[in-house]
């Protein structure tokens, strides 16, 4: 799947992730990765919560399986 159609349709869950090569195209180009415009981060956090959690999981199950 394209990374930013995935991300653009979490987004609408009201969840915060990104895509692209993050500074980092030659590792990505040298795992093939660019070809897919690069990869999907979700960046969390000691202060994120299981509910957030949960929440980006529900917004991908679809998207990935």
């Amino acid at each position: 799947s394209d990374p930013q159609e995935i991300v653009m349709e979490v987004d609408k869950a009201k969840v915060g992730i990104r895509w692209g090569h993050f500074n980092a195209p030659r590792l990505l180009d040298s795992m093939g990765y660019l070809e897919y415009k690069g990869v999907i981060r979700a960046s969390l956090a000691h202060y994120n919560t299981v509910d957030e959690i949960e929440r980006l999981k529900k917004a991908l199950d679809p998207l990935v399986s």
